[in-house]
């Protein structure tokens, strides 16, 4: 089983605590384009 850093682990658990996991699993799955997420920032 390879080591582990300590850091690692420790980032790890901060980003599931801020819910930074979510935003990275719901950025993957985006297909926005940059022009569609443009157009839908302006029309907020």
């Amino acid at each position: 089983m390879p080591k582990v850093r300590t850091t690692l682990v420790i980032e790890e658990a901060v980003r599931k605590e801020l819910g930074h996991d979510l935003l990275d699993l719901l950025w993957a799955a985006a297909d926005l384009s940059e022009d569609g997420a443009l157009e839908l920032a302006l029309e907020a």
